[in-house]
């Protein structure tokens, strides 16, 4: 597992009473070929190991003695994510939008954290792979929070970001949850589906999010105004469950354009929206 962005933790079970120690061996795939990249004393079951960051090795273990290797154990593979970077935190009309640059192909996702001080910070959301921006609804002008993010895979983290701060900027528009727009416009810290005035919380932290939905920190949430093409959108906000795309924008069938009709070309993985009569 990573321990940060240039180095990983490699953990074995000791199933030995007479080692001298460990071999730990590394190749690109798990067929090999196989090189030594470190080894560890007797009843040792970790070693650290320094990695380029987003290179994908495997890795696997033998014990040692004066009579020999043991069998290797089953290979495992990881990589150390790069850290993102550029990290940007600013006031929205309902709260706060986190931003960052993302600089790694090999992330599961992104740990975001906050901070009231801007020295003890804690674990305020998780995003998916390949996302680069965070939204913190229902934060005011009086409140000022910092934020770090770092790339998270195989249970360890990159390099931690820059840490920003500001004040957020949330006014209340209405005093019940609009629930499709992508706002907080009671500024009570939940957006759409995640305000109880919509309806039931799912916690997406362990339940799968709903068509038109994603995980905004730990309840699903629209994903209609989000400025991300996801769930099951077909273009920027807009297809699926997010209501029709205009002109020009992609689509899978005609019920995601406002001009009911899709058009494909050939060989084209989506179609496009275009004026209704026109043909490929």
């Amino acid at each position: 597992m990573p321990v940060n962005s240039s180095s990983i933790r490699v953990h074995w079970a000791d199933s030995s009473a007479n080692e001298d120690g460990f071999h730990i061996e590394q190749a690109s795939g798990v067929s090999g070929p196989w090189t030594l990249a470190g080894s560890a004393g007797a009843n040792v079951t970790s070693l650290v190991l320094n990695v380029a960051p987003d290179q994908r090795l495997c890795y696997r273990v033998l014990a040692f003695n004066a009579g020999g290797d043991s069998p290797p154990a089953a290979p495992d593979c990881t990589a150390a994510p790069a850290a993102p970077t550029n990290l940007v935190a600013a006031p929205v009309s309902d709260g706060i939008m986190v931003s960052w640059q993302d600089n790694s192909a090999m992330e599961f996702g992104y740990v975001i954290q906050r901070s009231s001080d801007g020295v003890t910070f804690t674990d305020a959301a998780r995003v998916p792979a390949n996302r680069g921006g965070f939204h913190q609804p229902g934060v005011g002008s009086s409140t000022r929070y910092w934020y770090r993010v770092s790339a998270t895979r195989d249970g360890g983290l990159s390099d931690v970001s820059n840490s920003e701060s500001t004040t957020g900027a949330c006014t209340v528009t209405m005093d019940t949850e609009d629930c499709a727009n992508g706002l907080d416009d009671n500024c009570d810290g939940l957006v759409d589906l995640a305000d109880p005035t919509c309806g039931e919380l799912v916690d997406c932290w362990a339940n799968p999010c709903g068509s038109g939905t994603i995980c905004g920190g730990q309840y699903c949430v629209s994903s209609c105004g989000d400025g991300y093409k996801d769930s099951d959108e077909s273009d920027v906000d807009c297809g699926g469950s997010c209501g029709v795309c205009q002109a020009d924008q992609q689509c899978w069938g005609n019920w995601d354009c406002a001009s009911n009709n899709c058009v494909y070309t050939a060989g084209a993985f989506q179609g496009v929206c275009q004026p209704s009569g026109t043909q490929p």
